[in-house]
């Protein structure tokens, strides 16, 4: 009887592992007076704490249409599919401006981690130009503040997510292509 539970949220877990997650609207956790306010006071002290520029990022991706997948489901879907052909997934930075010290998550080589070491290198496949137009408006808004992660576990097509984040700040997964036609 008590292990029924486990037996029944493992089943959950493995059929969801096959559903591809949905893109879904951002809710800013301040309204626009409120985090104009903080942002005027901030800016007047030279003080950003990382909750501050996540809700700017929120509230960005929130004026622009930019849309944010779940992270638990984002794993959950990415670790069904590399399990399927015994691989692990990783987060290989954009960029090599986004490869940083200091930026690690996960054991070394486990489901979804990052560490500044050869196996997560930037990217080497091709990205979409629309997400490549996303990433730069970001960029043109954020600068070095925040860095970019793209899903990856060593298979000719991997179809690839795309998160933002930058340290003490939560991982905003903003779009996702399907290889190798860059669908999605």
């Amino acid at each position: 009887m008590f292990g029924r539970k486990n037996t029944i949220s493992s089943v959950v877990t493995e059929a969801l592992k096959d559903i591809k997650p949905e893109p879904r609207e951002v809710h800013s956790p301040l309204d626009d007076n409120e985090l104009k306010a903080h942002i005027r006071v901030t800016e007047a002290l030279g003080y950003e704490p990382p909750a501050l520029l996540e809700a700017k990022l929120l509230n960005y991706f929130k004026e622009n249409g930019i849309k944010v997948y779940d992270y638990n489901s984002v794993f959950n879907y990415l670790k069904g599919k590399a399990e399927a052909q015994e691989k692990k997934f990783i987060w290989r930075p954009l960029r090599p401006q986004d490869t940083e010290v200091g930026y690690s998550w996960g054991g070394f080589n486990e489901h979804g981690s990052y560490h500044k070491h050869w196996d997560y290198r930037p990217y080497t496949h091709a990205v979409p130009l629309r997400v490549l137009a996303t990433v730069e408006k970001i960029v043109e808004r954020f600068g070095n503040k925040v860095k970019f992660f793209v899903s990856d576990y060593a298979v000719p097509r991997p179809d690839p997510f795309i998160m933002v984040t930058a340290l003490d700040v939560s991982t905003l997964v903003f779009d996702y292509w399907d290889e190798p036609d860059f669908k999605g």
